[in-house]
């Protein structure tokens, strides 16, 4: 499920027939000119600060089938990027970044990045084709429990609407990915998560103090890890072998470009008030 809390970019579904390369042609040369312009003319305002910054074209890098962050961007995961061992300090970075005006560098980013590839591990298409058996329940719309589900011969994948949690063949206990593998109340990888433990790829637990969110950052980088496996494998679909390569190229740069800033996949999360 999207799990940024702010709003998604518009997902490049992996069953589309039609490919983003002939939207990036058309977009980028209509706008180019007077985005660019204007763009560069912002100003962000930051608490009693007025903080001059050139806002990029930002829309624009979801049409791109290899997105490279901006001189701001940059800024921005430069502080995003770093490790922590509290939420304090996670929720500090966070103010770091925003205080110095670059809040939409950040939702940009997480928007073209981060939110495309969690997007896309939601999708049933993935699903079916990791484990074609699954039992798949809330993927068209509506919420769905894992309460009162009777013990299966199938696997079980729940969707509330808000959080992932998965069965085994022949379980009687749901996976929450909540237990161990991701921050309890946040929203994250909990779909890939789930999806992992149905194939045995969860990494192993660290035990360390309840107050240190250190391993959170290793869980993190492993489901990247993940999903750049998944989209290596999975058969996108096109109506050409070159629209079906440029669609796994478009989410393979987005899932690598959140490796190389795994740390700041997980410090862009918002925490849940104690």
């Amino acid at each position: 499920m999207p799990l940024h809390k702010r709003k998604t970019m518009r997902k490049l579904k992996a069953g589309t027939k039609s490919v983003v390369k002939s939207v990036v042609k058309s977009v980028v040369k209509s706008a180019k000119k007077s985005v660019v312009k204007s763009a560069k003319k912002s100003v962000v305002k930051i608490a009693k600060k007025s903080v001059k910054m050139t806002v990029g074209p930002y829309h624009l890098q979801q049409y791109e089938k290899i997105p490279k962050p901006d001189s701001f961007q940059k800024k921005f995961l430069e502080i995003a990027n770093k490790p922590t061992t509290s939420k304090e300090e996670l929720i500090e970075i966070q103010r770091e970044y925003r205080a110095k005006g670059l809040e939409q560098s950040e939702q940009s980013w997480s928007d073209t990045n981060f939110n495309s590839i969690v997007d896309l591990m939601g999708e049933k298409g993935i699903w079916e084709f990791m484990v074609p058996s699954i039992d798949g329940r809330g993927w068209e719309g509506g919420r769905a429990s894992s309460r009162n589900v009777p013990p299966s011969d199938r696997p079980v994948a729940i969707f509330s609407g808000a959080h992932w949690t998965s069965r085994k063949a022949g379980e009687t206990e749901f996976f929450d990915p909540y237990y161990e593998y991701q921050i309890p109340g946040t929203n994250q990888f909990c779909q890939t998560f789930a999806l992992m433990y149905l194939l045995d790829r969860l990494p192993e637990p660290i035990e360390s103090d309840p107050r240190d969110i250190s391993k959170y950052y290793h869980y993190t980088r492993a489901a990247i890890e993940f999903i750049i496996d998944v989209f290596t494998k999975y058969p996108f679909e096109g109506a050409t072998k070159n629209d079906r390569d440029y669609n796994r190229e478009y989410y393979l740069s987005r899932a690598n470009n959140c490796l190389k800033n795994s740390n700041a996949c997980l410090n862009i999360i918002e925490m849940p008030e104690e």
